[in-house]
């Protein structure tokens, strides 16, 4: 998954990120360590991406990944929200703050 969702093409990176709440329920028992080893760059990355559609399907989802993993570490999650509620695109921004 992390290395799919690192491809360049934006198609598999939207479906990566369509998916990433169902991969995280998946491997809903890593502790956070294994989080920060397997998915933090992965979530980061998404968060940075330069398609807009990438970064506002990650908002619209966002609730649900923080639902799975900040019971464990939600300290993880705060670099790749702050860039969400930062980025340009009021589209993404707009995504995100109603499921907050």
């Amino acid at each position: 998954f992390k290395h799919l969702a690192a491809k360049s093409d934006v198609e598999l990176r939207r479906l990566c990120t369509a998916q990433l709440p169902a991969v995280l329920k998946a491997a809903a028992a890593l502790s956070a360590n294994a989080f920060q080893a397997q998915f933090q760059d992965t979530l980061n990355n998404l968060a940075n991406d330069s398609d807009m559609e990438v970064r506002r399907s990650l908002a619209t989802q966002f609730h649900e990944v923080a639902r799975i993993v900040s019971r464990d570490c939600p300290a993880l999650l705060t670099r790749a929200l702050c860039r969400l509620m930062r980025d340009e695109n009021q589209g993404v921004q707009a995504a995100l703050l109603p499921m907050l």
